[in-house]
């Protein structure tokens, strides 16, 4: 079934003459990196300030803005990102200043794998807490991501589609076609399709065990 876009016609877009934020949301380890990099293969003008540096993780880069961290309490950047596509994570949504237009891909993936690249990180920070149980984590993440569909889908001044993880790195033209047509990209399918990086897919879900028989 494909992925439904959420467009709206609003008075907040109906008198804005500037151009719309590009938003990749989603849980961290979903995919967000990675988006960024094909918007932009697409020629997109990227928020990145370039202070957290790639690694094994990310081996081409995390595309982060540190200034994004702090939009509960600081929004500023804000005013410079029409036009440009910025990373916030699924939890800043509700921050965002409501008087701009936001195009929002939020990066889906499924919550076992985003878990299992988590706990991959945190096998390389020595001074990591391990927190939650990952069955915990699997209640709260589905918990989140209910939440932030719930608030883009009431708020005005989103539009927003859903880019399935597994779709990107099964070779779905078809996925790639959609957002670009959901954010005006004619022409970028092959650029972007180019950025992904099979090898970089590490952490894959595996069906469960069957239950065991007495």
């Amino acid at each position: 079934m494909p992925t439904p876009t959420h467009l709206r016609s609003s008075p907040v877009r109906a008198v804005q003459a500037e151009a719309p934020i590009i938003v990749v949301s989603g849980l961290p380890r979903s995919g967000t990196s990675l988006m960024m990099q094909m918007l932009e293969a697409a020629g997109v003008p990227i928020l990145d300030d370039g202070q957290r540096e790639e690694d094994d993780s990310n081996p081409n880069g995390y595309y982060e803005l540190e200034a994004v961290k702090a939009t509960a309490h600081d929004a500023a950047w804000v005013e410079e990102a029409p036009g440009h596509a910025v990373k916030v994570i699924h939890a800043l949504l509700p921050h965002l200043p409501a008087h701009h237009h936001y195009q929002v891909l939020l990066m889906q993936r499924d919550v076992h794998e985003v878990i299992a690249s988590q706990n991959r990180m945190l096998e390389n920070d020595a001074s990591s807490d391990p927190g939650m149980s990952d069955a915990r984590l699997v209640e709260v993440f589905n918990q989140q991501m209910e939440e932030t569909t719930r608030l883009l889908g009431a708020e005005n001044h989103f539009e927003w589609t859903t880019v399935r993880h597994a779709d990107l790195f099964g070779n779905d033209e078809l996925s790639i076609r959609r957002i670009c047509r959901f954010l005006g990209l004619p022409g970028s399918v092959k650029k972007m399709r180019a950025r992904i990086d099979p090898s970089l897919y590490r952490a894959r879900a595996t069906a469960p065990e069957a239950p065991r028989k007495a």
